[in-house]
């Protein structure tokens, strides 16, 4: 179904508070080490610099976001090669419900492998057997906002792999914000359209 304007515009224009944001990129199934990133966890020092998440490190399911109203950017490719995939698409999106209620957010971004379920495309390494049940759960992302192509924080663009602007002549002179509603609107057209040449 079509996502209403308005939505790709909110998530596309996000502030933070005193919290800042936290960007993670590729989880590949393995939550090994995201409780202690997410947190800015110090080795050195033994301590965390930007607390978002509690709970066990080891448990997804306990993680309650005490991010209050800071950002979580996760910059795609929670799928593959690991075991916990489920669990942490899980964990994040209950997560964005608990940051919401405090002004923050968790973003989820569309990497290369969520693309590959997407437009059902042989790449080595996809989790065949469950391919389908990946591609639904992505369409329901998508149609609840959760997962998106691009978004901006505080004025910085994000997105899976960057933009060039020697491929998309187009974005020139444009601001980070309207690059992401342009980058959003045609992933949610390929999406709605099964067309992905844009």
């Amino acid at each position: 179904s079509k996502l209403p304007k308005a939505e790709v515009n909110n998530v596309a224009k996000i502030k933070t508070g005193q919290k800042g944001v936290v960007a993670v990129g590729d989880l590949h199934g393995s939550y090994d080490n995201l409780y202690w990133d997410l947190n800015g966890w110090n080795p050195q020092t033994k301590t965390f610099s930007k607390k978002i998440i509690d709970g066990s490190p080891t448990d997804p399911s306990t993680w309650k976001w005490v991010g209050e109203d800071g950002v979580m950017v996760q910059i795609g490719d929670i799928f593959d090669r690991g075991e916990h995939a489920f669990e942490i698409r899980t964990a994040l999106n209950r997560l964005d419900d608990e940051a919401k209620l405090t002004g923050g957010r968790v973003v989820r971004i569309a990497g290369n492998h969520e693309m590959a379920y997407l437009q059902k495309i042989s790449v080595s390494g996809l989790d065949y057997a469950n391919a389908d049940k990946i591609r639904t759960m992505l369409l329901t992302d998508i149609k609840e906002g959760r997962l998106v192509a691009a978004t901006v924080v505080d004025g910085e663009l994000y997105t899976h792999a960057g933009v060039s602007l020697q491929k998309f002549k187009e974005f020139t002179g444009k601001t980070a914000q309207q690059i992401a509603n342009d980058i959003n609107q045609r992933f949610y057209i390929a999406i709605q359209t099964s067309d992905f040449s844009d």
